[in-house]
């Protein structure tokens, strides 16, 4: 599989190691740029199985060792009567932004329209899901917390187009963190966690130490799944989380929070948060192969928004499926 030879992660904490990604672009701007680099080796196949399997993915704690990326491109796949196409994203707001301009180049490429359009962000269960998801495209368009998932619902629905999120269910997570002995409120404590660094970019948090970190907490215990909250000795509560984190990384919460915390790589930053994010994120990501499995079954038409990492993760159970993606950007 080729991809376009680049120079920085499209991922969360890529702002943190600004530094050394900009080593990186030198060197890469010294070996010349325009050359395709090959990302990840697949295994030599007689020819596409149709439908991906989990058993594919990347672990997540070998994503670090792939060559650097930058998002966003877009990876067309086709075989068996089907087309899939991948938008890999790097998260931003602005309708601007390079990534938003693909989200709405992959659907229009579609005619008449999408078969299905897959989002990032949003449970794959949901109840009332098309319209529940769009009244909050709608609602949050333009502000902070806008997104290319949030796009890509608007334009499809436009399009007369389906969507639907692909998050697995906390009640599919709980059983297989289990047997790698995390609980349920380690999996509770990890959304709160995992989300603080969100809530502050869209302006819903300024501090990590806010009290109306509380507020947050509140919601997450509202839509949380009745297996998982049967699971719970108790409520969570700030207190709780904070007691929770400290016992989990060994340092304050308030003293020694970082947004590294929850991220599921880092070649430089590892706590025991990051070893529950790696396990949560490979579940995350068993699911959302299964979700497109699945989806491939019943439409002849997929368009995938997901962030950059997660086509990584995913690219050769779709290599596999539907043979090599025709990357451009």
């Amino acid at each position: 599989m080729q991809f376009p030879k680049t120079a920085a992660f499209g991922l969360s904490w890529e702002t943190r190691g600004c530094a050394r990604l900009l080593a990186v672009f030198a060197s890469v701007l010294l070996l010349g740029c325009g050359q395709p680099a090959e990302i990840l080796k697949t295994a030599d196949q007689t020819g596409p199985t149709c439908l991906p399997t989990p058993a594919d993915n990347l672990p997540w704690a070998q994503f670090h060792e792939q060559p650097i990326t930058v998002f966003p491109y877009m990876a067309t796949y086709g075989a068996c009567g089907k087309t899939l196409i991948y938008v890999a994203a790097r998260h931003q707001a602005d309708a601007r932004t390079p990534t938003h301009q693909l989200v709405i180049r992959a659907l229009k490429s579609f005619n008449p329209g999408p078969g299905l359009v897959l989002v990032e962000g949003y449970v794959s269960t949901a109840i009332n899901q098309p319209a529940e998801l769009l009244r909050k495209a709608d609602l949050e368009e333009g502000q902070p917390s806008d997104s290319e998932a949030l796009l890509a619902i608007r334009t499809a629905h436009q399009m007369g187009g389906d969507f639907r999120g692909a998050e697995a269910p906390d009640d599919y997570s709980l059983p297989l963190l289990l047997p790698l002995g995390f609980d349920a409120h380690d999996q509770m404590n990890f959304h709160i966690l995992r989300s603080i660094e969100r809530w502050m970019r869209e302006d819903q948090l300024t501090d990590h130490r806010e009290l109306n970190l509380a507020d947050h907490i509140e919601r997450v215990n509202a839509a949380m799944a009745p297996a998982v909250r049967d699971a719970l000795t108790a409520p969570l509560s700030v207190q709780g989380f904070v007691a929770w984190y400290e016992a989990m990384n060994g340092v304050s919460f308030a003293d020694g929070y970082q947004p590294e915390d929850a991220y599921f790589t880092h070649p430089r930053f590892n706590r025991r948060s990051n070893d529950l994010a790696r396990a949560v994120a490979d579940i995350r990501d068993r699911h959302i192969v299964e979700v497109i499995a699945d989806s491939l079954q019943r439409h002849e038409k997929i368009i995938v928004v997901y962030g950059g990492g997660h086509h990584l993760i995913h690219a050769k159970a779709l290599e596999h499926a539907l043979g090599p993606p025709k990357i451009t950007r």
